[in-house]
Order: C-alpha cells, then sequence, then structure tokens
C-alpha cells in the first residue's frame, strides 16, 4: 500500500503514521492529477494527521515533488507538464491537517510564469477551511512562481501554523 492509499482510506481525525526515512517519490508512490491539470504526490482533502514514527527533524518522511523532464530532454527545466509538487492540501470547514515530522522536497509546478499552475511547490494549501498545522517538518528545494515552498491560500485570512520547521 501507498501513503496516498492510506489518506484515501482514512477519515477525518484519523493519523496516519509513516515509518521514519521513507521516502515517497516516483518508484513508491504515483502523483495524483488535479483538477487544474498540474499534479501532485500526495493530495489530502480532509482533516488527518500525516506524521513520521519519530515525529522529529532527524528522520523525517521525504514527500518528494519531481522537477519537469521527459525522456528528450538532456537538461531539467524546472516547470514543465511533468512537475511534480509534493503536497495538495485542501481541507473543509472544521477539519485541520497536522503534519508533524515529514519533509516535502523537490516539488515544482508546471508554470514558471505568473499564469496557470504557479502556487506552492511544496506545499499547496488550496483554499483551506481550517489552518493547518506543521510541527517539525522540513520544506527544501521546491520551485514554484508564487511560494516556492509553501502557499497558503486560507479561507477567512488564516496562516499556516508552522513550529520548528526547516524552510
Amino acid at each position: 500500500p501507498t501513503i496516498q492509499a492510506a489518506i484515501d482510506a482514512s477519515s477525518a481525525g484519523d493519523t496516519i503514521v509513516v515509518a521514519d526515512g521513507f521516502v515517497a517519490d516516483d518508484s513508491s508512490q504515483n502523483s495524483t492529477l488535479l483538477d487544474n491539470g498540474s499534479k501532485a504526490r500526495l493530495v489530502i482533502t480532509k482533516g488527518i494527521t500525516l506524521r513520521s514514527v519519530s515525529g522529529t527533524l532527524d528522520n523525517p518522511v521525504y514527500i518528494c515533488g519531481r522537477k519537469h523532464s521527459t525522456a528528450e530532454d538532456t537538461v531539467v527545466t524546472n516547470h514543465g507538464p511533468n512537475s511534480v509538487r509534493a503536497l495538495y492540501l485542501k481541507t473543509p470547514a472544521d477539519e485541520k491537517a497536522h503534519f508533524k515530522g515529514i519533509a516535502f522536497i523537490n516539488g515544482c509546478t508546471g508554470s514558471g510564469s505568473s499564469t496557470g499552475d504557479t502556487k506552492g511547490a511544496g506545499v499547496w494549501c488550496d483554499g483551506c477551511e481550517e489552518s493547518p498545522v506543521f510541527e517539525d517538518c522540513v520544506v527544501s528545494n521546491n520551485v514554484a512562481y508564487n511560494g516556492g515552498g509553501i502557499w497558503a491560500d486560507i479561507v477567512g485570512g488564516g496562516v499556516a501554523y508552522l513550529t520548528n520547521c526547516l524552510i
């Protein structure tokens, strides 16, 4: 089973615990196509907790996006149709997502301009109705036109809460 399969089978309020050091990338976790045509390694649309066993920065779970490239490319161009952000998050009212001991790395959006898929290559909080919480997380090496690491569109002017995170 994959992390996404566990997310899909979960209900609001559930906790998903993943082995320390686990890597979710092209070899272990397919990306999901979003309605806007972009892709994400993980898609969460309910208030759950995703954490590593230890819940620390020392040995996190790695959620890896992908820079754009094709078989014909000899140079990775970052943006393009094969790009994958690490996490897409959209939670409803009264459902808060919580992340502990997770690294969101190497994400990229599909567009390098101000139009199209431009937001949050590491994490895109897309119209979340509750403020997500990130504890002991890493957000690194993500490329986007807007909010390369994290882009938080929180309904009602809320914020994403980050505690002891490396950005």
